[in-house]
């Protein structure tokens, strides 16, 4: 019983002599900048779910006639969009790289 006593002194005495804490200007400064770039980030992500949402819904939606006349085409030019990033991505890391 007197270790676990002698422990919790030593415990003590390294937490309020030897421990360096930070000022309360600094805990205060870094949580503020936490809070404001939790919320910036998770305003944008949220702006980003629904745009997308947004997207899905429209190449999806049930209207047979407009599936038929427009997304056909509209899918094709995004794939073709995507196939033409992927090139240039793929050419710029390649000669990067050698």
């Amino acid at each position: 019983m007197n270790k676990f006593f002698t422990f919790v002194g030593e415990c003590k005495r390294e937490l309020t002599e030897k421990t360096t804490w930070p000022s309360k200007d600094y805990v205060l400064n870094t949580t503020i900048v936490v809070i404001v770039s939790t919320i910036v980030v998770s305003s944008a992500l949220g702006f980003m779910d629904y745009l997308l949402a947004r997207l899905n819904k429209f190449l999806l939606m049930d209207n047979v006639a407009l599936l038929q006349r427009y997304i056909t085409p509209l899918r094709f030019i995004i794939f073709i969009a995507i196939v033409i990033i992927a090139a240039l991505l793929y050419n710029k890391i390649k000669k990067n790289i050698i």
